[in-house]
């Protein structure tokens, strides 16, 4: 693979294990977003791939100026965005009826709206871009964005999660059908439990409890973030091409329940 990617949410997580992807099948033009420090994580894969050309901007994408922001420093800097990951995302949750608006507005903030602020923006660039050359693989770009198992089943105490997930395939769905014929491709992928530092806070564990700890998947074990970031560089590549609207399952097998 070649091109330009953006991923946001990548100095740890499914996001940093994407970004990792991306430089292994040989994209060398990196754009890597988070709110969260990414000195470290932009070092050590500078050190690995010397010459990658990696450019990290700090992001809450949950602020429309800060996403319009990173989109222009993108094209800036490399003139086209050919992959966006949209990674970014947090956990909130609690009893349903004592739900805090605050909770709520930053969970849904991140996860859905900006998914749609990146997506947005992202969907903008590409259309003006040139069509690829390959006359049975057409396509300007690829989106994928990462939903989750509860983005299609529900837990309780996690409503603005829920939402939010839910949320982020619909806006695939429907983007796919505005883009689908100009050349973009837009996909999601939807996580079971994976070993992130999301998973391991107080709050995850609650759920990991009441039904999606590994051992209650067919595979017996959670997944780790390269299993996820392999699928969304594969979604992205053209191998992938005739393949849009659709939410990848990985999760050793729980939706079968």
């Amino acid at each position: 693979m070649n091109g330009v990617a953006l991923v946001t949410g990548g100095s740890s997580g499914i996001g940093a294990a994407t970004v990792k992807a991306f430089l292994a099948k040989g994209v060398r033009r990196v754009v890597i977003a988070d709110v969260s420090p990414l000195e470290d994580a932009v070092s050590a894969w500078q050190a690995e791939f010397a010459d990658a050309q990696l450019l990290a901007v700090k992001t809450d994408v949950a602020q429309e100026s800060e996403v319009v922001a990173l989109i222009a420093a993108a094209v800036d800097k490399f003139g086209r965005i050919d992959y966006a990951v949209n990674c970014a995302g947090v956990s909130g949750g609690g009893a349903f009826a004592e739900f805090s608006t605050e909770t709520w507005d930053r969970t849904t903030g991140v996860n859905e709206r900006g998914v749609f602020l990146c997506m947005r923006e992202q969907l903008k660039v590409m259309a003006e871009q040139e069509w690829a050359k390959d006359e049975r693989r057409r396509q300007r770009g690829a989106i994928v964005s990462v939903a989750s198992l509860c983005g299609q089943v529900a837990i309780p105490q996690s409503a603005a999660y829920i939402a939010s997930k839910h949320a982020v395939i619909g806006l695939a769905k429907s983007a796919t059908l505005e883009y689908a014929g100009k050349g973009i491709r837009i996909n999601c992928v939807a996580p079971g439990w994976i070993e992130t530092n999301m998973t391991q806070t107080a709050r995850a564990k609650v759920i990991y409890d009441w039904g999606t700890k590994p051992d209650r998947t067919p595979m017996g074990r959670g997944g780790i973030p390269e299993e996820i970031a392999d699928v969304i560089v594969f979604l992205c590549s053209e191998e992938a091409s005739f393949v849009t609207g659709t939410t990848w399952n990985i999760d050793g097998g729980y939706m079968c329940f």
